[in-house]
This record gives C-alpha cells, structure tokens and sequence, in this order.
C-alpha cells in the first residue's frame, strides 16, 4: 500500500505533463476520487491515511499541510522515480482519475463532492453544517461500486480488464443472460475477488 503523499505525487506529476497544473483544492479532490475509484474496483483502501469531510468537500488533513495555501498550481515533482513503487492498477486509476476530472474547475469538483453520499453523510440536514468527521472506507466503498456499475468508460474498462487477466479464470454460469445479469454477475464476483 502506498502513502496518499505518494498519490498525490503521482497526480501532480502525471496531470503536469499532460499541461493540466493543479491547485491545492483539485488535488484534495483527486485524491479523494483516487481513494474512492481505488476502494470500488478492488475492495481495499490504495492508501491508509483518512479522508474527512471538510467544509469544501473531502481532504486529506496530513495532504492539507503538505501543500501551500491558496488557490496557485502546486509544481509537480521533477520526475518519476517514484512510480516504480506504485503498482500498475494504482498508477491506473490515478491516469483514470486526472483525465477524468482534471478539466473540471476547482469549485465545480467541490460542488461535485457536495452532491455525493461520502460527503452528505457527514452534513447535519437541520443546519447544514459538515462534521469534519473521517468518511470510512465502507462509505467510500459502497459510493465508488455503486459509480462504477453505472458508467462505463473506455479506460476504466482497462482497469477492471488488467484485473480480471490477474484473476483467476472464472465460468460464467448458464443462468446468466443478458447484459443485465450479466454486470451483476460481474460485480458480484469482483465482491469475491
């Protein structure tokens, strides 16, 4: 498992080459989508480090020190020595992720997380003020599953493929018919993996 600074160094890095800088708020918000994508599609945590649910939407209170205040781009490392210790479906989804939501506006990810059950767990509905409170990986889990049944996107397709090529091979039973059964029968067995 990898430290969400590490994450965050690939975000930088890989949104920066691809001329696309971050401010401190979108990479709070990346991170988040990192975690969360991470969580649905192989069912543990890409990294340990809690996520709470802030104000503007969820962050990483160690990744909040980190990084400088204010709404400038934060410069991306000046290389990439340290993928090679990021395995292959981490550096996956962080690429899903950056080519995702990196041409959404800081504000308008921080809407985003606003219309999302992870964040409006943690909003009192009588005041609507936030908790501050860790969103759990259970939270984040059944969110991002929930996402991912209902998109479907070229490169997260990859993603889940890379997967199930690492899996096991696996006998679609004769029960299943139909592309509706079929994606909950696919579902269900990534619940197993």
């Amino acid at each position: 498992m990898v430290s969400n600074i590490e994450v965050a160094k690939a975000i930088l890095y890989y949104s920066g080459t691809n001329g696309k800088p971050l401010s401190k708020l979108a990479l709070m918000k990346l991170v988040y989508y990192c975690q969360g994508y991470y969580l649905g599609a192989f069912n543990k945590p890409m990294f340990q480090e809690p996520i709470c649910a802030w104000k503007l939407g969820p962050v990483c209170p160690n990744l909040y020190q980190e990084y400088p205040t204010g709404d400038a781009y934060i410069a991306p490392p000046p290389n990439d020595t340290f993928f090679s210790e990021l395995s292959l479906s981490v550096i996956d989804v962080v690429k899903f992720v950056v080519d995702k939501f990196t041409d959404i506006t800081p504000y308008q990810l921080v809407a985003k997380t606003h219309t999302e059950s992870p964040w409006l767990n943690h909003v009192n509905p009588t005041d609507n003020k936030w908790d501050n409170k860790e969103i759990t990986h259970d939270e984040l889990q059944a969110f991002f599953q929930d996402e991912i049944k209902n998109m479907y996107d070229q490169q997260f397709a990859k993603i889940l493929d890379r997967v199930d090529q690492q899996a096991k091979t696996i006998e679609l039973p004769a029960t299943v018919k139909g592309k509706d059964a079929f994606k909950a029968w696919i579902f269900e067995q990534a619940q197993v993996l």
